[in-house]
């Protein structure tokens, strides 16, 4: 097995991934920012 450096999460997460071919994640549309609350009631 190499040896292989992991600096963080995500190169751990890469690392896991990258031996069974990575994984393709479908991202949801963005939505709009909401109002800020009102904390003067």
């Amino acid at each position: 097995m190499a040896s292989i450096t992991i600096r963080n999460l995500a190169d751990a997460i890469r690392a896991r991934l990258r031996s069974v071919g990575g994984i393709e994640l479908e991202i949801p549309p963005r939505q709009p920012i909401r109002d800020a609350p009102n904390f003067d009631a």
